[in-house]
């Protein structure tokens, strides 16, 4: 058989195994509802969808409960927990009558999405003269309500602390993201409490509800959220080669939410690396009702079925590798048979040049903004520049309540 046979009969079964292999079209359709991605440092937008439209937050409701909260009492404060505080579903396990550390129901609240950890938050903060049995949380929920309105969440109303449904309990996810931000920048406790995967403490060992941790290359953390009337929410945080970003998703499914979380934050460091030539943004395709699966009002949990669907798209991606790698392995078999076939090779080869070796993209460790590390490992940080907080008003040192 010829040279020029060979060779044709080798490209040709390559292109074979190509086409069998091909790899499907990458899956860049959004199913959350509203969505936003932000650079966290500048707070720039990188992506939008229906980001203004009020929606219910479910537990996502407990970053704006977090950062009032912090704001305005130290972490080794005692706080004790009532009857009245364990208001079900989603729960840290508190009972009535237990006192435990504010540190540690702000990672009940933040990693188990804990109901109960939010109202004994909310009424020892509420509680007058020491009276918590008979403190109502809102007086709380109010000084939350200003609070976060102060510091640009204009579009949000909360009605409760924790994030179960209630007539006129709304938020935006430009709301979320910019006081996830402000907790990010300069309350160096509320990162530590979404950085940690577990928690142990005062009797209690607390785990993340986040579907993406542990999986996600350079995740910070990130918060969780369920109802019937909310769907599938999740506020994300991650870092990479010193960019940190931020992205919220409101509205998404069972199935879908963890991937929805995965391609925002792709598309987020893509569009800070080449902004010139980021890929296009995702497409959206908001679900139906009858595609919410909800375990119980408030009830978060990790869905592990996300990754398998991950795992699975990647797939395709291996046997396309497998492809392009078959090509040149035939067209040398066909070449180095010819070549022991001619009678002259010498004369009839050329020196060809080596390709050049491709460089591998070195990884750059991504420092934290404004000096926090990740993991957060402690609650030491510098405030954040003069220029990002100029126009943040500070609160009270301890608000009244209406003592």
């Amino acid at each position: 058989m010829s040279r020029l046979a060979l060779m044709m009969v080798a490209a040709i079964a390559g292109m074979m195994l190509a086409i069998v292999a091909q790899p499907a079209t990458a899956n860049t359709t959004l199913v959350a509802r509203n969505a936003i991605v932000i650079d966290a440092e500048t707070g720039a937008v990188l992506y939008q969808h229906d980001a203004d439209t009020q929606v219910p937050p479910a537990s996502l409701t407990k970053i704006f409960t977090a950062i009032a909260a912090i704001e305005i009492t130290p972490l080794d404060r005692q706080m004790t927990a009532t009857s009245g505080d364990l208001v079900g579903e989603a729960s840290m396990g508190l009972v009535a009558g237990e006192s435990d550390s504010f540190q540690t129901l702000l990672s009940g609240m933040l990693l188990s999405s804990g109901n109960d950890a939010a109202m004994t938050i909310a009424r020892n903060l509420a509680a007058t003269d020491g009276q918590v049995d008979s403190a109502s949380v809102s007086p709380f929920v109010d000084y939350t309500n200003a609070r976060i309105a102060e510091l640009g969440a204009t579009s949000t109303h909360l009605v409760n602390p924790h994030g179960l449904d209630a007539d006129g309990h709304v938020t935006t996810a430009r709301d979320l993201a910019t006081i996830t931000r402000y907790g990010l920048l300069s309350l160096p406790a509320f990162g530590q409490a979404l950085n940690q995967t577990t928690y142990t403490g005062d009797g209690h060992t607390l785990f993340t509800t986040n579907p993406l941790s542990g999986t996600y290359p350079g995740l910070i953390g990130g918060k969780t959220g369920i109802t019937d009337n909310a769907g599938y929410c999740l506020v994300e945080i991650a870092q990479r080669s010193g960019k940190t970003i931020i992205a919220v998703l409101l509205g998404s499914t069972a199935g879908g939410w963890a991937a929805d979380a995965s391609m925002l934050l792709d598309y987020g460091f893509t569009a800070l690396a080449t902004p010139a030539q980021a890929a296009p943004p995702p497409s959206n395709a908001a679900a139906s009702g009858a595609e919410l699966t909800v375990v119980g009002n408030g009830f978060d949990q990790v869905v592990s079925s996300a990754t398998v669907e991950r795992q699975k798209s990647r797939t395709p991606g291996a046997w396309a590798a497998m492809a392009l790698a078959a090509v040149p392995c035939l067209l040398l078999i066909g070449f180095i048979v010819n070549r022991a076939s001619d009678p002259q090779p010498t004369a009839r080869r050329r020196k060809r040049s080596k390709p050049a070796a491709i460089r591998q993209p070195q990884s750059v460790p991504a420092p934290a903004p404004y000096g926090m590390t990740a993991p957060f490992a402690t609650f030491e940080a510098p405030p954040p520049p003069a220029r990002q907080r100029r126009h943040v008003p500070e609160p009270s040192a301890v608000p009244s309540f209406g003592d």
